[in-house]
């Protein structure tokens, strides 16, 4: 044990704090703690399963793991590939140890996601969408979540309604929008987006909308030419950002406001007059 055993030894971990610190102790998909991340699929296969007619059992088809993209999105496609593959022999054991029954073959499918924070695996009998509003999990640190329980993802509240400002050709145009939590809507030119903005300013499909838990508004954008400002300053392809209250926004040289509608509060009831007896 010399000096500059110790030495060595201090400089590594402050390194490896350093890296915590920075986000940038994440290591590519291939080298996730694929193992704790596989009982959790497990975990949600039986918590999914279902019992149709006799005694069989069926699980989920589909199976996502959804990576935050600024840490994963550089992924070769042979280290994704390689997860895939573990992914779905686990599952296929697990399946067959378990006695259960799929109505389809298992399907795994894994990619960057720019609203998925840390890693969320999915499991759904249907295909996914792209609010992925199925039975969830969110792994932010996979080694640090061995007791957490499979969570439902849908959300049953109201839809919001959420009202659109900008302009063009030097008039106002307003676009009214219905966002359930969870929910993303495309902005771009054309009008296959939930936003069409028709300026050649702004690309075919420029940015996403979603509104959060919190009801507030989280934007990215999706690889758009002329950018997505926030304040003036334009955020990173992939980036999602969550807009404050008074934040400016600009999908190339457009203005966009949004307005979140207030929440209307519970009717109360009133009280029943009270009975009056003939006594």
């Amino acid at each position: 044990m010399s000096a500059d055993w110790f030495v060595q030894g201090a400089l590594t971990r402050i390194g490896d704090i350093f890296d915590r610190l920075t986000g940038r102790g994440w290591k590519p998909a291939s080298s996730l703690a694929t193992s704790q991340l596989i009982e959790k699929m497990k975990s949600m296969l039986d918590t999914e399963a279902r019992t149709n007619g006799g005694e069989r059992r069926y699980v989920p088809h589909n199976i996502g793991l959804r990576m935050q993209w600024d840490k994963f999105s550089t992924d070769s496609e042979k280290s994704i590939e390689k997860l895939r593959n573990e992914f779905l022999t686990a599952a296929v054991d697990h399946i067959n140890d378990r006695h259960y029954y799929t109505y389809a073959p298992l399907s795994v499918e894994i990619k960057p996601d720019y609203f998925t924070s840390g890693v969320k695996l999915l499991v759904s009998f249907e295909k996914f969408s792209e609010d992925e509003a199925e039975a969830a999990i969110n792994v932010s640190d996979a080694a640090a979540t061995d007791d957490a329980a499979a969570e439902t993802a849908a959300d049953s509240e109201k839809p919001v309604a959420v009202t659109a400002g900008f302009e063009l050709n030097a008039t106002p145009q307003t676009r009214r929008l219905s966002f359930a939590p969870g929910e993303r809507v495309s902005v771009g030119r054309t009008k296959e987006n939930g936003l069409a903005i028709d300026d050649i300013s702004i690309s075919k499909y420029h940015a996403t909308v979603m509104l959060n838990a919190e009801r507030r508004l989280v934007v990215a954008d999706t690889g758009s030419t002329n950018g997505t400002f926030v304040n003036g300053k334009r955020i990173s392809y992939g980036k999602a950002i969550e807009l404050g209250e008074g934040d400016k926004l600009k999908f190339g040289a457009i203005n966009v406001s949004f307005e979140i509608a207030p929440v209307e509060p519970a009717d109360e009831l009133e009280p029943e007059p009270a009975s009056v007896s003939d006594e």
